[in-house]
């Protein structure tokens, strides 16, 4: 298994993914729990 499945795997919320805490709060009062697939395999890479 590649390190970015492991990634994809074990991320379900933003602040697994590594956004910053102001971000995750702000998306928290958007309504945005979960990230989408797309975001989980492209939001690591773009850090």
């Amino acid at each position: 298994m590649a390190k970015e499945d492991l990634v994809v795997d074990a991320a379900s919320t933003y602040a697994e993914l590594g956004i910053c805490k102001e971000l995750v709060e702000a998306f928290d009062l958007m309504g945005w729990k979960e990230p989408t697939t797309v975001q989980v395999e492209a939001i690591p890479h773009a850090i």
